[in-house]
């Protein structure tokens, strides 16, 4: 498996796009360090072509792997957002594994938020908070800080998000702030 592991990592040098379908098929790998491999290798010489192998990588069961994958897809930058979201958009009805949904969640999160905040950005709002409901936990920590930033339009929708996404965490957040003086 380390000739397997150092092969994948050599056709990172290499860096031409011949060497993406030898790559997909060898992603197949018993081996998490070859899968490791060879996503880092796709996520270095595929861009935008290798975005569905990344994205399968979601959901590997090797934690490293996701991770990988998660770094790999916040390198393509601004033109993954447009497909990450399109996938996990709750109307859409694509076939992903939870998992998957939350790391995409969180490469995409500040566009969330930013559109969640826009106040010209209404009619996009909602379709926004049951995206934030269906990646679940990793949405609520940033819903609180710009809420803690944010001016009372912002707090307002950030508490509506908080109450629609329904999590423990986020019946604990709205709990304390029902209890608290000046509600942030």
């Amino acid at each position: 498996w380390i000739v397997r592991q150092k092969a994948a990592e050599a056709l990172a040098v290499i860096n031409h796009p011949d060497t993406i379908q030898p790559l997909k098929a060898a992603y197949k790998d018993q081996k998490s360090d070859v899968r490791m491999s060879v996503i880092k290798t796709l996520g270095k010489v595929g861009g935008i072509r290798v975005m569905n192998s990344l994205i399968k990588a979601l959901a590997d069961d090797d934690p490293g792997v996701r991770w990988i994958a998660k770094d790999a897809l916040k390198n393509i930058g601004e033109t993954a957002i447009k497909h990450l979201l399109k996938l996990i958009n709750p109307v859409e009805n694509h076939d992903i594994p939870q998992v998957a949904v939350q790391h995409i969640g969180e490469i995409v999160m500040d566009h969330l938020i930013s559109v969640l905040f826009d106040p010209k950005a209404k009619d996009a709002r909602l379709n926004v908070v049951e995206t934030l409901k269906r990646i679940g936990e990793p949405s609520i920590s940033p819903l609180i800080q710009a809420a803690e930033m944010g001016n009372e339009f912002e707090k307002g929708v950030a508490t509506a998000a908080l109450g629609h996404i329904g999590s423990p965490k986020a019946v604990e957040v709205l709990t304390s702030l029902t209890e608290s003086e000046n509600g942030w």
